[in-house]
């Protein structure tokens, strides 16, 4: 193009052109989320674990220390990776999480009722109780969400969300392979029992109880009902 007239007008469209942002499916964000995943360590012990935790505040020490035992069980030949490298990593794989959040890396957390009892993953993973600082009363590292937001929309999402995660354990850790069970089944499992499945197509590995998601769909199915509760109210204080 050496037309003056014509570069004129593709500059001043490229200006002025209105863009639009397209919408991420679901199962696009899944499948990125599997990519990332599979050439991320972090992200990959993250993502097998994140929902085992008894624990509400997971120290970086803490996380650290069992990431190394996972790493050596599962990625024997994979080097060491140093503690602030791998907060740096924790930090950008929570960063979307749905189940918890970061304040900042030098957030100092009042340890206080959150981390009541014994942490099933330090047994899971072969880490002595002391192998680490586990005596501190306070701590830098990640909470778990306990928050949820109010409005039927953002409440609706949420749940969409949840329900999408439930349908992907029922595909990758329970084997469920026929597609018109997938439903039901993470119904069920969201509920926190076990599934009884059809004989084809259904469950084909051991069911894992996992009582920290349970927990949270469940306040997720109580606070929307309460939202739309509260909205069903306003309008009718409105009409009245």
């Amino acid at each position: 193009m050496s037309d003056l007239k014509v570069l004129e007008y593709v500059l001043w469209r490229a200006l002025h052109m209105t863009h639009y942002a397209l919408s991420e499916p679901q199962s696009c964000r899944d499948m990125k989320d599997e990519a990332q995943r599979r050439n991320d360590l972090v992200r990959e012990f993250w993502g097998e674990s994140r929902e085992q935790f008894a624990w509400d505040l997971l120290p970086f020490p803490f996380l650290h220390r069992l990431f190394e035992a996972w790493r050596v069980r599962e990625n024997p030949g994979s080097k060491p990776m140093g503690k602030q490298t791998f907060t740096d990593r924790m930090m950008e794989a929570v960063r979307n999480d749905q189940l918890w959040f970061s304040d900042g890396r030098d957030t100092v957390i009042n340890r206080a009722q959150r981390m009541l009892g014994d942490e099933p993953m330090l047994h899971e993973h072969g880490v002595a109780s002391d192998s680490w600082n586990n005596k501190a009363s306070t701590y830098k590292g990640i909470e778990r969400r306990t928050f949820l937001p109010t409005s039927v929309h953002e409440l609706s999402a949420l749940q969409e969300c949840d329900i999408a995660v439930w349908e992907r354990h029922a595909i990758d850790d329970d084997g469920v392979s026929d597609p018109t069970h997938i439903p039901e089944h993470a119904r069920v499992r969201r509920t926190g029992s076990g599934c009884l499945c059809p004989s084809t197509g259904g469950a084909t590995k051991v069911q894992i109880q996992r009582p920290a998601s349970v927990k949270r769909s469940l306040a997720i199915s109580v606070a929307l009902e309460n939202a739309h509760a509260d909205a069903k109210a306003r309008q009718g204080a409105h009409v009245s």
